[in-house]
């Protein structure tokens, strides 16, 4: 799952411009709805087929692509000489919080596009900058717990998914409607090691309150019900998700795994 002050900074011929927050904030939404490839499926892994989970994937990498396109001179990503410099400049402003934040962010999405998952230290390296800079910043926050989920998914390590959860907390007493944060929170609650499904399917049952109509939310909050066993709960929201959207992709599974466990 926007950077502040109003702009934030990409590379273009120089490798730095100036860009306005609405770009901003659909690039970030971009790359977070990227980091979801990697969770994908998340509450239905034992439900929904490889092929499906696959298109899940591919829709994100998609999403990706679109994001990296929409740099002005359409260059692409950065070449590892260019990241290298980028890198060797943030060693050498470590209190410049826009700065180590507009990199992070940027090394992210390459990161994530790429699969390139080592580059994850380099991220963390800025974001812990950014962090001790300013340990208020909502965006830096929600980063860093994605980003802890992310480590944690590679190295199994469970401080990692501990970091991940302390700061969702954390954003989520900053910003207690922001349904794409409660969603990722969900999502990285199933995910690790030690699934908390009944943690998540509360968090999703506040963000439906908050907005019965977000699809993200109807969604979300029937694969954490069938997570939870709550089969029933769960077949009582399909309707809606129908209503909301009925070629929503995950629409036909949902049945299809309502009606396997209806038959048990």
């Amino acid at each position: 799952m926007p950077l502040s002050c109003g702009v934030a900074y990409r590379f273009r011929a120089s490798r730095l411009i100036i860009f306005p927050r609405m770009q901003t904030k659909f690039l970030i939404l971009l790359i977070i709805a990227v980091i979801l490839s990697f969770v994908g499926g998340f509450m239905l892994a034992n439900g929904l087929n490889r092929a499906n989970i696959n298109e899940l994937n591919k829709k994100n990498a998609e999403l990706a692509a679109k994001a990296s396109k929409s740099k002005d001179d359409g260059s692409g990503d950065l070449t590892a000489t260019e990241i290298e410099a980028e890198l060797k400049t943030a060693a050498s402003r470590p209190k410049d919080f826009n700065f180590q934040k507009r990199l992070a962010f940027e090394l992210y999405g390459y990161a994530v596009r790429n699969k390139d998952m080592a580059r994850l230290t380099d991220v963390k390296t800025l974001l812990d900058r950014a962090y001790s800079g300013n340990p208020e910043d909502y965006e830096v926050i929600v980063a860093y717990a994605n980003l802890h989920f992310l480590i944690g998914k590679e190295n199994g390590k469970p401080e990692s998914f501990a970091t991940s959860r302390e700061f969702f907390e954390k954003a989520l007493k900053k910003r207690p409607k922001d349904l794409r944060m409660m969603t990722d929170f969900a999502a990285t609650l199933l995910e690790s090691p030690t699934p908390d499904a009944k943690k998540a399917v509360e968090l999703l049952e506040d963000a439906y309150e908050i907005d019965s109509n977000s699809e993200l939310v109807v969604n979300a909050l029937i694969k954490a019900h069938i997570a939870a066993g709550n089969v029933k709960k769960a077949s009582e929201l399909v309707p809606e998700l129908k209503k909301i959207n009925p070629q929503n992709p995950l629409v036909e599974d949902i049945d299809r795994m309502l009606n396997s466990e209806a038959s048990k």
